[in-house]
């Protein structure tokens, strides 16, 4: 993942653990300025006004949701692109992810790390990808597909 549109990274999680893990996750797969916060209103005012921005949200966080958020966040800067990640298996929130604009949604899962892997990997390529290209590029992976958590041909 050496090429980054993205002049900013920033994961809103509010669980440690997983917070920690995908800003570990995307730092070492070579992606810079990667921000997590886990408190939404300092999010809110630090998140910069201008520039390409991708940003991983959760769906429960402290004091508000990722849909709430989503809404505020494009307020200030319209050119953001959002990965829902949530443990949420219910359909009406992920759809509801979608139609706010979220151009994928991301179940916590045991693939939950190899789908964001491929994910971010093609936005970081291509900003513009669309949320059809990243659905069909998704729909059948596995890990048991022979294929590494950044969606290469395992060894």
């Amino acid at each position: 993942m050496k090429t980054q549109h993205f002049d900013h990274i920033i994961i809103l999680e509010d669980d440690q653990f997983f917070g920690n893990l995908l800003r570990f996750y995307l730092i070492n797969h070579d992606l810079m300025n990667v921000k997590w916060y886990q408190d939404e209103d300092k999010c809110l005012q630090e998140f910069p006004n201008s520039g390409q921005c991708l940003v991983l949200i959760d769906h429960h966080l402290n004091h508000s949701n990722g849909i709430d958020m989503m809404k505020k966040i494009r307020e200030k800067n319209i050119e953001t692109k959002f990965v829902y990640i949530s443990g949420q298996e219910y359909c009406n929130v992920a759809i509801h992810a979608m139609k706010e604009g979220a151009i994928e949604y991301i179940e916590k899962n045991k693939d939950a790390l190899l789908r964001l892997g491929n994910t971010v990997k093609t936005l970081c390529k291509n900003p513009n990808a669309d949320t059809y290209t990243l659905f069909k590029m998704n729909q059948f992976l596995s890990p048991s597909r022979g294929q590494n958590s950044i969606g290469q041909q395992a060894s």
